[in-house]
């Protein structure tokens, strides 16, 4: 079946896009492939503009890609870099802080597997999941959190990650994920001050929705009983606590998995 005809604004916007690969660099001859990810992933979602699709949309897309036995390492960076390029020049906001050095950094590890296929996961032994607590500073903390570590593990072997990549992410989560940045309705993660210094948005897994729910009613019921004791508060920086003197004890500002020391200030290094 023959494609329609391209509107003149689908042939000025296509234009742009050769445009934009072409000043980076990329040969004339490879710009067709590019154009054709990109086409691949609009016609994934009939119907749909791409200022509607979300970050959940574009992290499921690039998972089914990633399960293609014959794609190879250069080929989903391609991908990744068609669809980025796609929103660059749609302008869409939340594009800037989606994480797409995270899906690239997948792409390292497909010899000889695919990072992004998933493998059986098989719960691991006390043994093995303190091997990829990684920094011992956090084992007490992981520990006592065990049974969401262990969920979010899982989500990570889902995606093959290396154990370097598991560490860091599993580092960031204990020493700065707070309340505030979990978002359960949009099934967002806010990363702060990640990579390069920069925020990113990164998807909350379906699987730990529950259990990471579950986790926070427990930490709220902490936070309020360490509130009546008149303790509760939490570290911030200093100029936004001298700013805003009643923040550390607000619930937003809590972290995800405080220390269970009963200490006045809750941090989880102090676990």
């Amino acid at each position: 079946m023959a494609k329609p005809p391209l509107t003149d604004k689908e042939r000025i916007f296509w234009s742009r896009f050769s445009k934009h690969l072409i000043q980076k660099g990329i040969k004339p001859e490879s710009v067709r492939w590019y154009r054709i990810r990109a086409e691949q992933f609009i016609r994934a979602f009939p119907r749909r503009r791409l200022a509607s699709l979300t970050p959940d949309d574009i992290s499921g897309y690039l998972l089914k890609v990633g399960e293609s036995p014959n794609l190879k390492p250069w080929q989903y960076v391609q991908v990744i870099d068609a669809i980025q390029i796609l929103y660059k020049l749609a302008h869409t906001e939340w594009s800037e802080t989606f994480d797409w050095d995270y899906w690239r950094a997948s792409a390292k590890a497909l010899e000889p597997q695919h990072a992004t296929l998933a493998r059986e996961y098989v719960p691991p032994t006390s043994a093995e999941f303190a091997r990829h607590v990684g920094d011992k500073r956090f084992a007490p903390l992981i520990l006592s959190h065990q049974p969401v570590f262990e969920k979010l593990v899982a989500v990570m072997r889902t995606r093959n990650m290396s154990i370097r990549t598991e560490k860091s992410y599993i580092s960031w989560i204990c020493l700065r994920l707070r309340v505030q940045d979990v978002e359960f309705e949009r099934s967002l993660i806010m990363v702060r001050s990640g990579k390069g210094n920069k925020d990113r948005i990164v998807p909350l897994p379906e699987s730990l929705v529950g259990p990471l729910n579950e986790h926070l009613e427990t930490v709220r019921a902490l936070h309020a009983r360490d509130v009546e004791q008149g303790l509760g508060e939490t570290l911030l920086p200093d100029a936004l606590a001298r700013k805003y003197p009643n923040a550390p004890r607000e619930w937003r500002w809590q972290f995800v998995f405080p220390n269970r020391g009963g200490l006045a200030v809750r941090s989880p290094l102090d676990a």
